[in-house]
C-alpha cells in the first residue's frame, strides 16, 4: 500500500458527516422510520446507518476529524499534541530529538500510558517507520532537518542579564547623544575562500559518485569587514589579504570605494582595524560635531586602546555586544551574511564553469562580492537586521521568552547558595521556572473535583508540567505511586525508590465521562538541565558589553599591564638562563 494514497478521479466521493447528524438519523430510525427514507432524509449511505446501528460504540469514537477518523491511532489527539509540544521546547533549547530518539521516546510513551503497540515496537524496542512518517504528516509544524552546530558558550551566553546590561547601554548613548538611523552604524568581518561549495548539479539516478570541479582543495582566506547603518546604507568594504605587503591592485576589481590591508594570515588585526577606522571615518562622515554610533564584538583587534584613542577622536562611539551573541544582536549576521554568503558561492561556481581549466585566485575575490553587494545589501535586508535584533527601532523586549529556552540548561545555583538537596530534584530537574508560561502547570477544567492533600513539592511539581496551556480539555498526569511503575519501566525505579514517600499526592475524583490519566513525555524524559556548580568560577572573567569610549583610563591600564602570555614567557626565559649558568 503506499504510503500517501492518491484518490482516483473516478472514486466514490466520502462526504464527512457530523456527529450529530448520524445521532439524529439513528434516533429516527429508533421511532419506526425505514433506514431507506432516513438515508434520502439526511444524505447518508444506507450501509453507513446500517454499521451504525450493528455497533453503536462506533459513535463514541467520532472526533473533530469526522466519522473518517481512524481509531487505529495509538496515541490519542492530546497525548500526540503533547508529544509534538515536548519535542519542539527540545528543539528550542538546542537539545534536539534525532528521528532514531524520538521514535524510541514514542515507544516508552505508549509503554507507560498502556497502549496498544504492534509486535514489532516491543521487538526494536521503539516505534516503527510508518507511525513515523504519519506522525510528521499529521503534524506539519514538525521537519526533520539538519542543525546547525552551535557551542554551549553561545547557547548559554545568549540570556536576560546580557541582553539586558547591552540594551541599557544602547539606550544610554542614544539619549546621551540623541543618534539618529544614519548614524547607527554595525560593522563585523566575515571570511571569503577560493572554493565554493558545490550545488547541487542534475546527473543520472544511478551514479554513486558526483563530482564538482572546485579551483583547490583547501583554499585561501581572505577577510572582509562591511559596515552598514540603520537608514540601509553600506560603506564601500575592507579586505584583508594573506599578504605581507600591500597593493592597491588588490582591490581594483571590488566595489568602488573598497580598501585593504594585508596580514600573513589573512586574519584582522588592530593595525589593521585602526586602517578600517579611517576608512570608516570617512565614508560615514563622523566627527566631533557629527557623532556616530559604532556597534561591533568583542574581538581582540577591536577592543584596544590605539582603537579607542582614535575613535574617540573622531566622535565614534563604539558600543560591543555581549560575548557569543552576535548571531542574535548583530543585523549582520542575522539578515545579510547568509545572503551574501549564497550569492557569493553561486557568482564562484559560474566563473568556473565560464572558465574551464583556471583556478581562482585571492584577487578574483573583489570582483566577485562587486558582483554580489547590491544585492545582498539592499535596503531591505538591512533594515530587517536593525529590526529584528532591536537596535533600531529601539525596542530592547524583542526577544520572548522561547528565545532564552537554550540559557535555562546551564542556569544554576553558585556553590555558597546551593541548599541541602533531595534526591528526587536530582532525578527530576525542574525546569519549569525557565520555560516560558504555556509550558506552566495548569488546572484541567472538568466536572470532576480535586482534592489536594498538601501543597506540591518542587519536584513533584516537574510531573505536573502541562506542556501547552491552551489544551484545556487534556487529561490529568500521573504522580505517587502510578508515577513509580513509570519510572520503573525505564529502568529508574532504584534512583527513586527511596523519595517515593517525599512526593505529595494528589487524589482525583473523576466521573464515568473522565478520560484516562496520562504521564507526559518530560516525565519520561526530562528536558535537559546541567548539575549544580562544583565549585566557583576561577581566572579570566567573562567578557561583558561595554560603551569602549566610555571608559578609556581603564583599557590604558589594561593595555600597559603585561598580559598572562608574556609572564609565562618571561619565567621560562629565566629559568633557561639558570640552566645555562648551572
Amino acid at each position: 500500500m503506499p504510503f500517501k494514497y492518491k484518490k482516483k478521479e473516478t472514486s466514490r466521493t466520502r462526504s464527512n458527516l457530523d456527529l450529530s447528524v448520524i445521532r439524529n438519523a439513528i434516533c429516527d430510525i429508533d421511532k419506526g422510520n425505514s433506514i431507506r427514507g432516513v438515508a434520502l432524509e439526511y444524505g447518508i449511505d444506507r450501509n453507513t446507518l446500517r454499521n451504525y446501528l450493528r455497533d453503536r460504540s462506533k459513535l463514541t469514537k467520532i472526533t473533530e476529524k469526522g466519522s473518517q477518523f481512524k481509531t487505529s491511532l495509538i496515541f490519542t489527539i492530546e497525548e500526540e499534541k503533547a508529544l509534538v509540544d515536548y519535542v519542539l521546547t527540545c528543539s528550542k533549547m538546542n537539545y534536539g530529538l534525532t528521528r532514531q530518539a524520538a521514535m524510541k521516546l514514542a515507544y516508552e510513551y505508549a509503554t507507560i500510558n498502556s497502549k496498544k503497540v504492534p509486535d514489532s515496537w516491543t521487538s526494536n524496542n521503539c516505534a516503527g517507520k510508518d507511525w513515523f512518517r504519519g506522525f510528521m504528516t499529521r503534524n506539519p509544524e514538525l521537519s526533520l532537518r539538519t542543525p546547525e552546530a552551535t557551542s554551549l558558550s553561545r547557547s548559554t551566553t545568549f540570556n536576560r542579564k546580557n541582553v539586558a546590561d547591552f540594551f541599557d547601554n544602547l539606550k544610554e548613548v542614544r539619549e546621551r547623544f540623541k543618534f539618529e538611523a544614519h548614524n547607527i552604524y554595525n560593522c563585523d568581518e566575515t571570511g571569503c575562500t577560493t572554493v565554493q561549495e558545490c550545488p547541487k548539479v542534475i546527473v543520472s539516478k544511478h551514479v554513486r559518485q558526483v563530482g564538482q570541479v572546485t579551483s583547490a582543495e583547501r583554499g585561501s582566506l581572505v577577510t572582509v569587514c562591511f559596515a552598514v547603518n540603520a537608514l540601509g546604507n553600506v560603506i564601500p568594504p575592507f579586505f584583508i589579504f594573506p599578504r605581507v605587503k600591500y597593493n592597491e591592485s588588490f582591490v581594483a576589481s571590488g566595489p568602488p570605494g573598497s580598501q585593504g590591508d594585508s596580514y600573513p594570515s589573512g586574519w584582522m588585526t588592530t593595525k589593521s582595524f585602526v586602517k578600517f577606522m579611517e576608512h570608516f571615518v570617512k565614508y560615514s562622515k563622523a566627527s566631533v560635531q557629527n557623532q556616530v554610533l559604532l556597534i561591533l564584538d568583542n574581538h581582540e583587534s577591536h577592543v584596544n586602546i590605539e582603537v579607542v584613542k582614535y575613535a574617540k577622536l573622531h566622535g565614534v562611539t563604539l558600543l560591543t555586544l555581549p560575548p557569543h551573541c552576535s548571531n542574535k544582536l548583530q543585523p549582520l549576521d542575522v539578515a545579510i551574511y547568509s545572503s551574501l554568503k549564497a550569492r557569493y558561492n553561486s557568482a564562484m561556481n559560474n566563473w568556473m564553469v565560464s572558465n574551464p581549466g583556471r583556478t581562482v585566485t585571492i584577487y578574483n575575490i573583489p570582483g566577485f562580492v562587486s558582483t554580489v553587494m547590491s544585492q545582498a545589501f539592499s535596503q531591505s535586508n538591512i533594515l530587517s537586521g536593525f529590526r529584528k535584533t532591536g537596535i533600531h527601532p529601539y525596542n530592547p523586549d524583542i526577544f520572548t521568552d522561547e528565545d532564552f529556552l537554550c540559557f535555562s540548561v546551564t542556569d544554576r545555583e553558585m556553590t555558597g547558595e546551593l541548599q541541602q538537596q533531595d534526591v528526587s530534584s536530582i532525578a527530576f530537574p525542574s525546569v519549569a521556572a525557565e520555560l516560558p508560561p504555556d509550558l506552566n502547570m495548569i488546572e484541567l477544567p472538568s466536572s470532576s473535583t480535586v482534592q489536594r492533600q498538601s501543597e506540591p513539592s518542587t519536584s513533584a511539581s516537574v510531573f505536573m508540567n502541562e506542556t501547552v496551556a491552551s489544551r484545556a480539555n487534556s487529561p490529568s498526569i500521573l504522580i505517587g505511586e502510578e508515577s513509580e511503575q513509570a519510572i520503573a519501566i525505564l529502568g529508574k525505579s532504584a534512583e527513586v525508590a527511596s523519595t517515593s514517600q517525599d512526593l505529595e499526592m494528589t487524589t482525583v475524583d473523576y466521573d464515568s465521562r473522565q478520560k484516562p490519566k496520562i504521564v507526559l513525555p518530560q516525565m519520561i524524559r526530562p528536558f535537559p538541565k546541567a548539575a549544580p556548580r562544583k565549585s566557583l568560577r576561577r581566572g579570566r572573567q567573562p567578557g561583558k558589553t561595554k560603551i569602549l569610549t566610555k571608559t578609556p583610563e581603564k583599557l590604558d591600564q589594561d593595555d600597559d599591564a603585561p598580559t598572562s602570555k608574556k609572564i609565562k614567557i618571561t619565567k621560562r626565559n629565566k629559568k633557561v638562563k639558570q640552566r645555562k649558568r648551572l
